[in-house]
């Protein structure tokens, strides 16, 4: 069952010299957010900005049936300061809802695909 009182995080992944969690905010209303953040932050750090009507979150509808969830994630940006429209990043995943965590695979719409991942759960501080 999914739980709204938190977020659930990966594991950190090291991207040149920054360490990286992805988070993902699941709200009872269907909503799902997803962010990927530099280390070191805090659960409570992040839950402070992490919400779904902040500009530039990528956002979608996850649905669940049984242990399985599946969701599409879209971020846009909207114009670059010169006028152009920056194209809209998209992410499908699908997985299995555990108790205390979610494992997902994952993959861009531009032919990316990525390995599957656990997200563990952590409660807001």
């Amino acid at each position: 069952m999914l739980r709204f009182d938190g977020l659930y995080r990966s594991e950190a992944v090291q991207s040149g010299s920054i360490a990286l969690r992805e988070y993902i905010r699941f709200y009872q209303d269907g909503t799902v957010i997803t962010q990927s953040v530099s280390e070191p932050a805090t659960v409570a750090q992040i839950m402070a900005w992490f919400v779904r009507d902040r500009p530039a979150t990528s956002q979608g509808l996850y649905f669940v049936d049984g242990e399985a969830i599946r969701f599409t994630t879209i971020m846009s940006f909207g114009m670059d300061r010169d006028g152009t429209t920056m194209p809209d990043i998209i992410f499908d995943y699908e997985g299995a809802v555990l108790p205390d965590r979610v494992v997902l695979r994952s993959r861009s719409l531009e032919g990316g695909e990525y390995p599957e991942r656990e997200y563990v759960f952590a409660e807001r501080e």
